[in-house]
């Protein structure tokens, strides 16, 4: 369970401060999150090369607390297979997150480590290496501005990283941040033969307000050397709703609802 990945996929579709200050990258990844919590439902639908889908939905919940931490809480409702899953994940600042599992067939919630930076997150197109570069790109000043330009007739910054991990996938990363909502519209991944391996998108048809914020509720991962796709719609979106503490607690996913 590489449950990085959960932090990052919701900063992504939690969108953004609309007063965004345009003249800094780092003002834009600043803004990233919400100021306090969010809630929304999540669908993942994954589509292979041969045509097959597998489709998965989640509610998720959100909380940024007083001394930084942020905790996100997962609870899958579908496939039926997966229905009573639950995933707290709990990132204190200049820390690994730590990581704990509920499901129906367990008694209590156990802790549990990723398995790899290269491994596939729960079948998607979203590796862990993937979630740990757009986490740090989102929450700490390991970026480059690369230069200013457009994308598809709108102003944006341009980022580039270039991994220096042994065992990274990819040879440089490339993220092109609107300059008005602050959100990482395309994310370019490079292997190392130069050839771009994959591609996150935010679609900008589907980028609302919410109470201030910008909100893009679909984002879709191109997996160009496998011929795959994943989707990953939000629905149902509330932003800085009071929400009890209590829910991200390990007595609460052990709960049966």
């Amino acid at each position: 369970m590489n449950a990085r990945l959960a932090c990052l996929l919701l900063a992504l579709l939690a969108g953004a401060n609309v007063h965004a200050d345009e003249t800094s990258l780092a003002g834009c990844a600043a803004r990233a999150l919400p100021e306090h919590t969010m809630r929304q439902t999540q669908t993942v639908t994954i589509t292979s090369a041969a045509g097959w889908q597998r489709e998965s939905r989640r509610t998720v919940y959100w909380q940024r607390f007083d001394d930084g931490t942020i905790k996100v809480l997962f609870h899958v409702e579908r496939p039926k297979t997966e229905a009573g899953l639950k995933l707290l994940v709990v990132q204190k600042p200049a820390a690994d997150p730590v990581i704990h599992v509920f499901s129906p067939d367990m008694n209590r919630a156990r802790r549990v480590v990723g398995s790899g930076a290269s491994n596939s997150v729960l079948g998607t197109d979203f590796t862990f290496e993937d979630a740990l570069y757009l986490q740090r790109f989102l929450g700490t000043a390991e970026r480059v501005a690369v230069q200013d330009s457009t994308l598809d007739g709108h102003a944006v910054f341009v980022a580039e990283t270039r991994p220096e991990a042994d065992d990274s996938a990819y040879s440089r990363i490339r993220t092109f941040v609107d300059k008005h909502s602050c959100l990482p519209m395309k994310t370019e991944f490079y292997g190392h033969n130069g050839a771009l391996d994959k591609t996150l998108t935010l679609a900008r048809d589907a980028v609302i307000d919410i109470h201030g914020h910008a909100v893009a509720t679909r984002m879709v991962m191109d997996n160009h050397l496998r011929k795959q796709r994943t989707e990953l719609a939000a629905s149902e979106i509330e932003i800085d709703a009071p929400l009890p503490p209590s829910l991200f607690t390990l007595a609460e996913i052990e709960k049966s609802h």
